[in-house]
């Protein structure tokens, strides 16, 4: 808890929460995407960080199958957008 509370504590960051057109943004990625099953998580941080216009950091190369997501890979610096 304390590691947690310590990254909260932190200028930067805050928290976000899911609008109203969140499912069907969820559901709107994983038609388009084809993904289901394990990518389902997936979908519903692609669709809050499309909703709040931020970046996916992540080495999960699987962001990528979801339509205008930004993502950067801090472990090669590569950033993209789908």
């Amino acid at each position: 808890m304390e590691r947690i509370e310590s990254w909260l504590a932190r200028p930067h960051v805050r928290l976000i929460a899911a609008s109203s057109s969140h499912v069907s943004e969820v559901l709107n990625l994983l038609e388009k995407s084809t993904a289901a099953g394990n990518l389902t998580t997936d979908a519903q941080i692609a669709a809050l960080a499309k909703q709040e216009k931020g970046i996916i950091h992540s080495n999960d190369t699987d962001f990528l199958k979801f339509d205008k997501i930004r993502w950067h890979n801090p472990l090669t610096g590569k950033n993209l957008a789908s």
